[in-house]
């Protein structure tokens, strides 16, 4: 997840970039914006915090399914777009938002720790042991 702070100054040390850039050569800035395929990012996501040794020292320590974080952030305002967004795109109504977003938190505690022989272990453990398909969920 990252420090939400430092994610705010890198995204507001962006903006000042380019209007930096709009005024030095006006209407001759062009900016390529990129978008994953979200299944592709989840894939990459996995393999990366899985590989050992990892190269992330949260996954450690942070538990995946915790819903308020210490920074004030919550699951809900990482997800919450990406919920609208197909909500809208499928016409479903905004009432089956809370509950996609309690079936993901239900899905997450029903791996993670959810039994005696992983109830000790940590993000990263789970994935390192559990089936990929399981891991991947995670």
């Amino acid at each position: 997840r990252g420090n939400n702070n430092e994610a705010r100054l890198k995204r507001h040390e962006k903006q000042k970039l380019i209007k930096k850039m709009n005024k030095d050569k006006p209407g001759r800035v062009k900016i390529i914006h990129f978008v994953r395929n979200p299944f592709e990012m989840v894939l990459s996501n996995y393999l990366y915090h899985s590989q050992d040794p990892t190269p992330e020292n949260w996954v450690h320590d942070d538990d995946p399914c915790q819903e308020l974080y210490e920074d004030g952030e919550s699951l809900a305002s990482h997800v919450l777009m990406t919920l609208v967004s197909g909500l809208r795109m499928n016409n479903q109504p905004m009432e089956s938002l809370l509950e996609n977003l309690s079936n993901i938190t239900n899905m997450c505690h029903g791996l993670y720790q959810s039994n005696q022989s992983t109830k000790n272990k940590t993000f990263y453990e789970h994935l390192r042991f559990l089936n990929e398909w399981d891991g991947l969920r995670l």
